[in-house]
């Protein structure tokens, strides 16, 4: 990866996409999320973080990296960023 793609990354430039507690199974090719709610919590986080969906909650604020294909949340609401 070149330093211009970790720049596009790390300003949002490929886009991403809002996800709510209200939302069905997203699936997606996401690199980072980062929590809009004072206490997110996933039913489902799949991806390169072991046992990211056991997370109790993500507070507002707070970003996660790696690889992510698949996001419930039973509470919350999250950006995720497209890789």
């Amino acid at each position: 990866m070149t330093n211009v793609q970790i720049k596009q990354h790390d300003l949002g430039n490929r886009g991403g996409e809002l996800i709510t507690s209200s939302d069905s199974e997203v699936t997606g090719d996401w690199y980072m999320i980062t929590s809009l709610d004072s206490a997110t919590t996933f039913t489902t986080l799949t991806g390169t973080i072991a046992s990211a969906g056991d997370m109790t909650a993500l507070p507002a604020g707070a970003t996660i990296y790696g690889q992510f294909s698949e996001i419930e949340l039973s509470d919350g609401e999250v950006i995720a960023y497209n890789r």
